[in-house]
């Protein structure tokens, strides 16, 4: 659906997350980092992370502006200045960003696809590229999934299909975890791909 851009969503959201960075602003001088870090997965990373994976898959304007009231909720947590860089205090902190969120939910879609836990009217969605060639190709042999063919941005390239299937070959590429994918359970999964994020 064209009409379909979450606008007034994002904008809520934006609103949500700019209170609770005020809020942490002011808890900061009173409680220790680690009773802040609680506070902020209760009030700031589940708005956050609440639906990311329909309208987080573009990066668009509205998705940085969602990512830098991230940003700043980590540098007020940790009495850091607008210069200092995330990408250290993030993984110090043990707290996945906005688009690792993202690559989190579209490679438990994949996983859960081939578990068969999603409905039936999803059967189609993703296939193994050794279900399309028959021969040893590399592909093949590591389990990727093959791409669907796209001719739009919008509805192609950032769609959560392509998306999803583009996140799960390179993190099953990078991540060493040996097949059969399908047996392993979404926890372990989990805790494999924060693990991954955040070393």
């Amino acid at each position: 659906d064209q009409h379909l851009t979450w606008s007034l969503h994002l904008k809520s959201l934006k609103l949500i997350l700019s209170r609770e960075n005020g809020l942490l602003a002011r808890l900061r001088y009173y409680c220790s980092q680690h009773l802040l870090r609680t506070v902020y997965f209760a009030l700031f990373d589940s708005h956050l992370r609440y639906g990311c994976q329909i309208w987080g898959q573009s990066n668009s304007q509205t998705h940085q502006e969602i990512q830098k009231l991230q940003n700043k909720a980590i540098r007020i947590m940790t009495f850091n200045n607008k210069r200092t860089s995330t990408a250290p205090l993030l993984k110090e902190l043990k707290i996945m960003s906005l688009s690792q969120h993202v690559r989190m939910e579209n490679s438990l879609l994949v996983l859960n696809h081939f578990k068969k836990e999603t409905p039936q009217a999803n059967a189609d969605l993703f296939q193994y590229v050794n279900e399309q060639h028959h021969h040893n190709t590399r592909g093949a042999l590591s389990k990727n999934i093959k791409l669907p063919q796209v001719r739009t941005t919008k509805y192609g390239l950032e769609s959560i299909q392509y998306k999803s299937a583009k996140d799960w070959n390179y993190l099953f590429n990078t991540m060493n975890i040996d097949p059969p994918i399908q047996n392993m359970s979404n926890h372990i999964f989990v805790k494999a791909l924060k693990s991954y994020f955040l070393t």
